[in-house]
């Protein structure tokens, strides 16, 4: 498996996951603004961190032309809010996003090539500036989702609603009798 194999299959598990833990929330979004003691304070605060750094990431590999000129231009569509602020107010809104933003994932790590993986690039954030290999960069999206996803499932167990939607090898592996 190459190095863009992988990058793929952490996209599309991404979004297979995201799809699913749509599901879940689905018929409980109406508590996504309770109070549930974690760092970003209700369900709807963890996601709006997730859609933002997505689209922050997105916007940042466009700048340095990491992405086609199809995604640059469906990136750049993407409303561009500063800071923590909303990037979505509504369940649907959120959703829709969501959709969208793993659309383009899939989509651009389909078209980039191994060597382009290598690709050092020097941004700047709130802690100054720095160098890495967008390959790197790619897989810290993909684990960053992974680790918040994480935190939702166990603020879901504690407001009591069943939510195993992850898990890699659900979504990669065929079952065998």
């Amino acid at each position: 498996m190459t190095h863009k194999e992988i990058i793929q299959s952490l996209a599309i598990y991404n979004q297979k996951t995201n799809v699913t833990l749509i599901s879940v929330l689905e018929p409980h979004h109406q508590r996504w603004e309770e109070e549930t003691g974690s760092y970003f304070k209700t369900l709807k605060g963890l996601l709006n961190h997730l859609i933002a750094g997505d689209t922050n990431w997105l916007r940042r590999w466009a700048d340095f032309g990491f992405v086609d000129a199809t995604t640059a231009k469906a990136i750049a569509d993407i409303p561009l809010n500063a800071g923590n602020e909303w990037k979505f107010e509504s369940w649907e809104q959120f959703k829709e996003l969501r959709y969208i933003l793993d659309q383009l994932f899939v989509g651009f790590t389909e078209s980039i090539s191994d060597k382009r993986l290598d690709e050092q690039f020097v941004y700047g954030w709130q802690w100054g500036k720095t160098k890495i290999a967008f390959g790197i960069s790619l897989l810290h999206v993909f684990n960053h989702q992974a680790h918040h996803r994480g935190a939702i499932s166990q603020i879901l167990d504690a407001m009591g609603i069943q939510n195993d939607y992850s898990g890699f090898s659900k979504h990669f592996s065929e079952k065998v009798e």
